[in-house]
């Protein structure tokens, strides 16, 4: 989440971001698409917009919702008890056990985080800032809600 950051206020800026740091963001997007799947979310299309920064204000209210779910995670994970079986998850996919074990062993994690996720919640602040950035810029942009666990 560092490196999205790290890299997003590069950009912001206006600057360059180097080779590596690019294909860091890169790894780091494919693994939060992963984390997203195995909690049922589904990414169904990324747009490049042109547009202009939303105000400070409402940036900041971003920057927080963020950090908010960065810690909601990690509290999930750490709370549950997660961090042993991802770690052993991640063993078993690099070993190359058997699809039907790791699928199982998705399952379960999967279960459980959203046995302690409030899904709803978030969907709901989600939304709230998405009308709200429509708002300022006087248009609403991708209107595509996170709907039946899809993003």
């Amino acid at each position: 989440m560092k490196l999205l950051k790290n890299a997003q206020e590069k950009l912001s800026k206006g600057e360059a971001i180097d080779k590596d740091m690019a294909e860091q963001t890169e790894r780091t997007k494919q693994e939060l698409v992963e984390f997203l799947k195995s909690v049922g979310l589904e990414i169904v299309g990324v747009t490049k917009r042109n547009v202009a920064p939303p105000p400070p204000s409402l940036q900041e209210k971003i920057t927080k919702i963020n950090k908010e779910i960065a810690e909601e995670i990690e509290r999930v994970i750490n709370g549950a008890g997660l961090g042993d079986k991802v770690e052993e998850l991640k063993s078993e996919i690099a070993r190359g056990s058997s699809s039907e074990k790791i699928e199982k062993m998705q399952e379960e994690v999967k279960k459980e985080i959203l046995a302690s996720l409030d899904a709803m919640a978030w969907k709901e602040k989600l939304e709230n800032l998405r009308v709200e950035l429509a708002s300022t810029s006087g248009k609403a942009e991708d209107k595509v809600g996170a709907e039946n666990g899809r993003l």
